[in-house]
C-alpha cells in the first residue's frame, strides 16, 4: 500500500481501453474485450514485443482515469508467458489482470481506497509557511512605547572565586538573582518574576575579553545585542561562563507621561533618586510645575498610598532600569543625577520629554491620557 498513488493502477480498477502510445503496432482495444482476459493478453503481447508504452483508461470510483503503463511478462504454467501491466518508471510495481464482475471491482475499489487513505494519513504532515507581518505598526499600536517589550532583564555574572564570600557556581548566581528581586520588591519596586535562565558568555583566553565586548570585565555588547561574532582561531581556547538572566516585569505594564515646559519655567518639578538595587524612582513632585500639570503628582501620591515606589522605566524612550551585575558584584545602573541633567536640558531647550513609569497592581485607575508620539 505504501507504493499506491492516484497515478498508478490500483486494485479494483476496471480496464476499459488499451491504446499503444506511439501506435507503431496497431493496438486499440476497449471493453468488453473479445475472448475476455485471453483476448486482452493477445493485445498486451503485441505491445510487449514492440517495447511500447501504452495508455490504459480505467474506471475508478465512478470516474475515468488515463494512466501511462508498460507491459512486462512473467513465466506462467506450462511455460506460457503471462503479460502484466507495470509502472513505466518503477517496473517492479505490477498489476495482475483478473476476470471480475463490476460489482466485485467496486467492492475492491472501496477497500483499496480505505487503505490508500490510511497510508496517506500516516505520511501526512501539516505544512508550514511564512507570512509577512506589519511589525512596526503593531508595535506603535499596542505598546506604550514603540520599542518597549514591557519586560526587563538583569544579567548576573558569576562571582570571581577570589572575592570574599564569592562563589562562582550557577546555583549561587541564581540565588543572588532571586535575592535581588526580593529585595527590590521589599523596597517598594513594583516588579514581578517572569523567568530565569542561564546565559552563556564566551571568553577568549588569550585576550581575557568577552566576544562582542571591548571591556574584559564587562561584556555589555553581549548583554545588549542579539548577535555577536565568534572568530575561530587555530589554537585559541574559548572559555564559556554561565551567567544568569533574570526576567521581570511591572505587574500592570507602564504608564506614560509627557512633561511640557513653558517659556518661563525654572524647573520641571520631578526629583529622581535611586534604590540600593539600582532602580530610579520619583522621590518628590513640586506643585505648580510641568510635572504637576501633567498629572505626575497624582500618580506619585497614588503610589505612596499603595506603599510603592514610582519607578522610572524609560526617559525619552531610553530604558533606565538596572541591567547588569559584574563578576565583582557591582550593579550596572543609571545615574539619577544624569537623568536630572537630561530633564534640565529639555527644560532649557523648551522641548517636551516623555517619561514611562512602572505600574503597580491596582495602579491603572490613575493612568492619565497617553501622550502623543
Amino acid at each position: 500500500a505504501e507504493d499506491w498513488s492516484e497515478g498508478r493502477l490500483l486494485p479494483g480498477d476496471v480496464i476499459e481501453q488499451i491504446t499503444a502510445v506511439k501506435q507503431e503496432v496497431n493496438v486499440f482495444a476497449s471493453a468488453p474485450f473479445k475472448d475476455g482476459k485471453y483476448g486482452l493478453q493477445r493485445e498486451l503481447r503485441k505491445i510487449h514485443k514492440a517495447n511500447e508504452t501504452a495508455l490504459a483508461r480505467v474506471k475508478r470510483r465512478g470516474t475515468k482515469v488515463d494512466l501511462s503503463v508498460c507491459v512486462v511478462s512473467e513465466e506462467a504454467m506450462m511455460r506460457k508467458k503471462l503479460y502484466l501491466f507495470a509502472d513505466p518508471v518503477q517496473k517492479n510495481y505490477v498489476a495482475l489482470l483478473m476476470d471480475s464482475t463490476e460489482e466485485e471491482c467496486v467492492a475492491l475499489q472501496g477497500t483499496t481506497w480505505i487503505f490508500f487513505l490510511l497510508d496517506c494519513l500516516e505520511q501526512f504532515s501539516i505544512k508550514d509557511r511564512l507570512i509577512s507581518y506589519p511589525w512596526q505598526s503593531k508595535m506603535h499600536q499596542f505598546l506604550p512605547s514603540p520599542n518597549s517589550a514591557m519586560v526587563f532583564s538583569l544579567i548576573l555574572m558569576p562571582f570571581q572565586r577570589a572575592n570574599e564570600g564569592g562563589d562562582g557556581d550557577l546555583e549561587n548566581t541564581t540565588a543572588r538573582a532571586m535575592a535581588w528581586l526580593s529585595a527590590s520588591q521589599s523596597s517598594g519596586v513594583p516588579v514581578i518574576f517572569v523567568n530565569i535562565q542561564s546565559e552563556p558568555m564566551f571568553l577568549q583566553s588569550s585576550t581575557s575579553k568577552y566576544f562582542g565586548s571591548s571591556n574584559p570585565e564587562d561584556p555589555l555588547g553581549m548583554v545588549n545585542s542579539g548577535m555577536y561574532p565568534l572568530h575561530e582561531l587555530e589554537g585559541t581556547e574559548i572559555n564559556v561562563t554561565r551567567a544568569i538572566r533574570l526576567w521581570y516585569s511591572p505587574p500592570e505594564g507602564e504608564i506614560a507621561i509627557t512633561l511640557q515646559p513653558t517659556d518661563d519655567e525654572a524647573r520641571l518639578g520631578v526629583n529622581i533618586t535611586c534604590t540600593e538595587e539600582g532602580f530610579c524612582y520619583v522621590s518628590s513632585v513640586d506643585i505648580g510645575t510641568a510635572a504637576d500639570r501633567a498629572g505626575l503628582r497624582k500618580i506619585y501620591d497614588a503610589a505612596c498610598s499603595a506603599n510603592k515606589l514610582l519607578v522610572v522605566s524609560r526617559v525619552a524612550g531610553e530604558k533606565v532600569t538596572p541591567w547588569f551585575v559584574s563578576a565583582s558584584g557591582a550593579i550596572r545602573c543609571f545615574n539619577a543625577h544624569s537623568i536630572s541633567e537630561k530633564i534640565s536640558s529639555h527644560r532649557q531647550a523648551r522641548e517636551p520629554i516623555d517619561f514611562y513609569f512602572m505600574v503597580w497592581t491596582g495602579g491603572t485607575n490613575v493612568k492619565p491620557a497617553s501622550p502623543s508620539r
